[in-house]
């Protein structure tokens, strides 16, 4: 990705997580997602947000706010459910396309 001043920048450290709360392993990728500014304009996650903690994300569509204020007793029951883990993996393959797919610089 260009800069400004025409240097590059990797696309990883774009999405790099400032937010690090222990999550259950299986959710664990949320971290990094929650960080991914790709969310304001594309809004294939917004399902799984509202899943996780549909009061908060009504109120804010934040995902950072939703790890912060969902209950760690939440998290456990997600990550044990084997749809909500499989729609994640699906959202985490649709990221890993558009991160390692063509740019429009290519």
């Amino acid at each position: 990705m260009l800069t400004g001043a025409g240097r590059f920048i990797n696309r990883e450290y774009l999405a790099m997580s400032t937010f690090d709360r222990p999550l259950p392993e299986p959710l664990a990728i949320l971290n990094e997602l929650a960080a991914d500014l790709c969310w304001s304009w594309n809004h294939g996650g917004d399902e799984l947000w509202q899943q996780i903690n549909s009061e908060v994300w009504d109120h804010t569509h934040n995902p950072v706010s939703v790890l912060q204020l969902t209950s760690d007793a939440d998290l456990a029951r997600l990550a044990g459910d084997p749809a909500f883990v499989a729609q994640l993996d699906s959202l985490v393959t649709a990221r890993r396309h558009y991160l390692d797919g063509p740019a429009w610089y290519s």
